[in-house]
C-alpha cells in the first residue's frame, strides 16, 4: 500500500470473507476481513447486550483501529498495538485528592445510614468502604505532610541510577 491508511480509510468499506458466529444466546458477532486490506479483519458484535468493535492484524488483536493503521503503515511494531493504551491520566494535586476523598467521606456518612436502614447495603459493607476511603486519605495525609522528603529520596535513587554502571550482560564473564 503506497499511502498512508487512516481510519477515515477504513469507513464504509465492506466486509469480505464475513462470517457469523453465535458464541452463546447473549454473545454473537460477525467476523471478516476488510476490503481491500488484506492484512485487516474486524469482529463486529454483542456480549451480553454490549456492542462491540475489535481489530485483528494478522489475525491478532490490537487495542483499536488507529493502532491497527499505525502497523499496517509501519509506525507500530504488532506487539506495541496488543498492549493495552495506557494514555496518561489527569493529575491532580494532593491538596484536590484529599478535599475530595473529605468530600465523599462526608456524603457517605450521611448516605450509608440510610442505605443500611433500607438493606441497599449491609452494615459490614458500609463499613469496609468507609474504613478504606479513610485508609486512603490517611496515607495522602501522610503523602502531603512529608512530601518534601519523599521528593528528595526520590531523587537521590534518579540520581543513583542514572551514574550506576549498567549490570553486566547475561552469561558474560564476571
Amino acid at each position: 500500500m503506497s499511502e498512508r491508511l487512516t481510519p477515515a480509510d477504513i469507513a464504509g468499506r465492506k466486509m469480505t470473507d464475513a462470517i457469523h458466529v453465535d458464541y452463546s444466546r447473549a454473545s454473537s458477532a460477525w467476523m471478516g476481513n476488510v476490503e481491500g486490506v488484506p492484512r485487516l479483519s474486524i469482529a463486529k458484535g454483542t456480549d451480553r447486550g454490549q456492542t462491540f468493535v475489535r481489530w485483528y492484524v494478522d489475525s491478532r488483536p490490537v487495542r483499536n483501529l488507529e493502532a491497527a493503521c499505525a502497523v499496517i503503515n509501519g509506525e507500530m511494531t504488532l506487539e506495541a498495538a496488543t498492549q493495552p493504551d495506557l494514555k496518561p491520566t489527569k493529575k491532580y494535586s494532593l491538596d484536590a485528592q484529599i478535599t475530595e476523598i473529605k468530600r465523599e467521606l462526608a456524603q457517605r456518612a450521611t448516605v450509608y445510614p440510610r442505605m443500611v436502614q433500607s438493606r441497599k447495603l449491609r452494615e459490614g459493607a458500609a463499613e469496609y468502604q468507609t474504613d478504606t476511603l479513610k485508609a486512603a486519605l490517611a496515607t495522602l495525609e501522610w503523602l502531603q505532610a512529608n512530601e518534601a522528603d519523599v521528593r528528595a529520596f526520590v531523587a537521590a535513587r534518579v540520581a543513583a541510577r542514572q551514574q550506576a554502571p549498567p549490570p553486566p550482560a547475561e552469561g558474560a564473564a564476571a
